[in-house]
C-alpha cells in the first residue's frame, strides 16, 4: 500500500514532525523538530523545514553503533 509511512533502522524523528502518507524515512536519517516531510528521505541525511529540505549528509564512518 502506498499510504504507509516506513521508518528504517536507526532513524530519528524530532518532536512535532508531520510525516505525510507514503513517505519512507531512510536508515540513520534525522528529521529536525517541527518539520513537514512530504517526500522520501534518503539514508544518512539530515533534513528539516516546512517542507523538508536537505541540510547535510551524515558521514557513515562517524556513526557509533551500540549493542545495548
Amino acid at each position: 500500500q502506498e499510504d504507509k509511512v516506513v521508518l528504517k533502522e536507526g532513524c530519528y524523528i524530532g518532536a512535532q514532525c508531520v510525516i505525510l502518507p507514503g513517505v519512507t524515512i531512510g536508515e540513520y536519517s534525522i528529521i529536525a523538530a517541527g518539520s513537514v516531510v512530504n517526500k522520501d528521505v534518503e539514508p544518512y541525511t539530515l533534513v528539516g523545514g516546512v517542507p523538508t529540505k536537505l541540510i547535510r549528509q551524515i558521514d557513515k564512518s562517524k556513526i557509533i553503533f551500540s549493542d545495548k
